[in-house]
């Protein structure tokens, strides 16, 4: 009889420490929000960043590009910027211009929501937009990942981005990680 109640001591142990593992770390969300900055507010890309206060969306350049009209715009980082002269080239191609959006030290993930929240979401309907690029840079989606940088052309949610991101950072299983870290925080 001894032996099979310390069997169940130990399955007790056992499910105990179980349940701690699983129970224990739900504890650090409490943690997590009690220690967070007031002005911190969920990442709209969760996968690699956590709350943090963020500077706002630039919805001025948004009017400013709708006010221009522009016939073409130009995105890249300040490579671009070093080798196009967005005047010369409105006075070379006529009508309403080039517009630039060069920012540098910038990567895809900013040329894209660039592209997504400035022209595509503000219902601009230049010619063409033209993405300047080196190397493998606009494919590289980790490349220069800057979330401050981010700020100003990303709106509250990019889950395309957060989804890009996440699968390349952390490979074939980044749904299970998602999953954890919602449920832990």
């Amino acid at each position: 009889m001894g032996e099979s109640g310390s069997r169940r001591r130990g399955r007790l142990a056992l499910l105990a420490v179980i349940l701690g593992a699983l129970v224990v770390p739900l504890g650090l969300r409490a943690v997590n929000r009690a220690v967070r900055p007031p002005d911190a507010v969920p990442s709209y890309i969760p996968s690699v960043e956590s709350p943090r206060a963020r500077a706002p969306f630039d919805r001025e350049a948004v009017a400013a590009l709708r006010e221009a009209a522009n016939d073409y715009i130009l995105i890249g980082d300040s490579m671009a910027g070093t080798r196009i002269d967005p005047g010369h080239l409105s006075t070379l191609i006529g009508g309403h211009g080039a517009a630039a959006l060069f920012h540098p030290g910038s990567g895809p993930a900013y040329w894209y929501l660039t592209f997504k929240n400035f022209v595509v979401s503000a219902g601009l309907r230049p010619r063409a937009v033209v993405f300047f690029f080196r190397d493998e840079n606009l494919t590289e989606t980790l490349f220069r990942v800057n979330p401050p940088a981010l700020d100003r052309v990303a709106r509250n949610r990019e889950p395309v981005l957060d989804e890009l991101l996440a699968a390349r950072s952390q490979g074939t299983f980044y749904g299970l990680h998602g999953a954890v870290r919602r449920v832990y925080q």
